[in-house]
């Protein structure tokens, strides 16, 4: 039962990092193509954001993997 829950959780990670790194592959598109100013300069945290967050799920996940 532990198991199923532990690969559930698992895939659903990877899902997330899938589904964020779509979602910064879009940002960076949009990004080059805006000219400079604030709204670009806002687009790009948003891009750093996304990367942080990617960032967390992938030290989340190798941590879980190792406990598990």
């Amino acid at each position: 039962m532990q198991d199923n829950i532990f690969f559930m959780a698992f895939a659903a990670l990877i899902s997330g990092v899938i589904i964020l790194s779509l979602a910064l592959f879009s940002s960076v598109r949009l990004v080059r193509k805006l000219p400079d100013g604030t709204l670009k300069n806002l687009w790009e945290y948003l891009v750093y954001f996304i990367l942080l967050f990617i960032a967390g799920y992938v030290i989340y996940g190798v941590t879980i993997w190792n406990s598990g």
